[in-house]
């Protein structure tokens, strides 16, 4: 079976610059800390953040605007599952 789009148009991943695998584990451990919706929408959040500024800041500058323990805490085990990924 063919799944191809009939219009012609070739889709891209969302985060094209992010290998999968890295991608995967990190929105699967966000969605078992926060939730379904809302860990998709911390871990889109945090990987648009990284993506604009490899640096770090926005993602600190989000935290701190948030004001938000849990937040703090399940973006930090994401940044531990990233470094586990790198080795």
């Amino acid at each position: 079976m063919d799944y191809r789009d009939p219009t012609g148009v070739t889709m891209q991943p969302l985060w094209p610059q992010i290998p999968p695998s890295q991608r995967i584990a990190i929105e699967r451990e966000a969605r078992q800390l926060a939730g379904y919706r809302q860990g998709r929408e911390i871990c889109d959040r945090l990987l648009r953040h990284l993506s604009d500024d490899p640096t770090g800041n926005r993602v600190n500058t989000w935290l701190r605007e948030a004001d938000d323990p849990r937040l703090n805490s399940i973006v930090q085990q994401l940044f531990r599952v990233l470094r586990g990924l790198h080795g």
